[in-house]
């Protein structure tokens, strides 16, 4: 499936990537292997993603959610349902 957002985690080491199929992947930045992988982290499309300086994970997507993650295991920290009017990009 197509990739729609992708950053790189404050130290460089890990990539994160969200997709048209509702997936965030954790990735190793050295050898490109999945770290750690969250199917149907949204019900839509992921179109945004990002690190916090201190390796928190945010997801926006066009079912006009926010989520944080916790960036080792890809668990949900907290959810903001209808965060925007419209879908969520950057």
């Amino acid at each position: 499936n197509s990739i729609f957002a992708v950053a790189f985690s404050p130290d460089g080491k890990t990539i994160l990537s969200g997709s048209a199929d509702h997936a965030l992947k954790l990735w190793h930045a050295a050898n490109l292997t999945i770290v750690e992988e969250k199917t149907n982290a949204h019900s839509q499309m992921i179109s945004a993603v990002a690190f916090s300086p201190q390796g928190t994970i945010v997801s926006g997507s066009f079912d006009q959610a926010l989520k944080l993650w916790h960036a080792e295991s890809l668990t949900l920290h907290k959810i903001q349902s209808s965060a925007h009017s419209d879908l969520i990009s950057s």
